[in-house]
């Protein structure tokens, strides 16, 4: 059997992919290299890929920081309250916006496309919290998204596409809108349901601005005030 001989574009395909490879690995390598190293080596060697003097300092050091438990507790809170809140509107509005017959569709379609593309801004969403007395609580992170409007075009383009003729004939065994909604929509659109809901954890995992900014100090508040 002949072997196939390399030529110069399967060298350079392979050069190339081992240098994007580097790039991957290298990055990696040195994230871990530097949490078993010291400080000062770390100051001495920022590209350090085998530290001289491995220690378990920097994770003692973690794990004994009772912030990173507290952090943990609260996303998991916002996560338990948030995504159940986030499926709900994102859902129901989807679905009422779906129906043909429903009243004044355009005008709420229109504007809830708007603030894809203008918002009030930071100032005007403290404002509303601090007027409901939800600054400095966790409801002010969670209430602050509830509904996701990119989302929420995703699961109304799919309730879209689901066949009239099975709302009506719903209709006419006498079932209303919330009983075709949770027995004959969402059965059918377990797909989109499921893909809303993990792009809304990942999304309530890594909140942080909402709390940033609903989250303030008296100082900071006086500040606001004035």
């Amino acid at each position: 059997m002949k072997k196939k001989q390399l030529s110069p574009a399967d060298v350079l395909i392979f050069l190339a992919i081992g240098c994007l490879i580097l790039v991957i690995i290298v990055p990696l390598v040195n994230a871990v290299a530097i949490s078993f190293s010291t400080q000062r080596e770390y100051l001495d060697h920022p590209l350090l890929l085998f530290p001289s003097a491995p220690t378990l300092e920097n994770y003692q050091n973690l794990l004994g920081d009772q912030r990173i438990a507290s952090g943990f507790k609260t996303s998991l809170l916002i996560v338990g309250l948030g995504v159940p809140l986030n499926l709900f509107l994102t859902l129901s509005l989807a679905y009422g916006t779906s129906r043909p017959a429903f009243p004044g569709k355009k005008f709420i379609l229109g504007a809830i496309l708007f603030t894809m593309l203008f918002n009030g801004g930071i100032l005007p969403l403290y404002m509303q919290m601090r007027e409901l007395k939800l600054t400095n609580t966790i409801w002010s992170v969670v209430l602050a998204s509830g509904v996701n409007v990119f989302y929420f075009v995703i699961a109304r383009n799919f309730f879209c596409s689901i066949p009239q003729a099975l709302v009506e004939s719903a209709q006419l065994d006498g079932a209303g809108e919330w009983r075709i909604l949770f027995s004959v929509i969402l059965p059918l659109a377990k797909p989109i349901v499921a893909t809303v809901a993990l792009f809304c954890i990942v999304d309530r995992w890594n909140e942080w601005y909402n709390a940033l900014r609903s989250c303030t100090n008296r100082g900071k508040s006086s500040i606001m005030r004035e």
